[in-house]
């Protein structure tokens, strides 16, 4: 489905919103829902990061020290020390 002009600005800038794009999903369902003569409900979703197991997995075998700042971007440092404990070498 389409959600605005990507050439505009404004639009754009409303598509980087995860809460705008919440409204627009909304919308669409509930629209969706409507033409099916369905009823529309929400239902509770617990909110648990994508990356959750695989922040497990590399601390678990150490590639990792405690899997803090997940969504922070790594050092080159970080990356290279990593990669050596993958190889068990650290």
């Amino acid at each position: 489905m389409e959600h605005g002009f990507h050439t505009k600005r404004e639009d754009t800038a409303l598509l980087k919103d995860s809460a705008y794009r919440e409204k627009l999903t909304e919308a669409e369902c509930r629209g969706i829902c409507d033409y099916l003569v369905v009823a529309y409900k929400t239902v509770p979703v617990e909110e648990v990061p994508w990356y959750q197991e695989d922040q497990k997995w590399a601390v678990a075998r150490g590639i990792t020290t405690d899997g803090s700042r997940p969504t922070e971007a790594a050092t080159r440092a970080e990356v290279w020390a990593m990669l050596r404990r993958r190889e068990g070498k650290w």
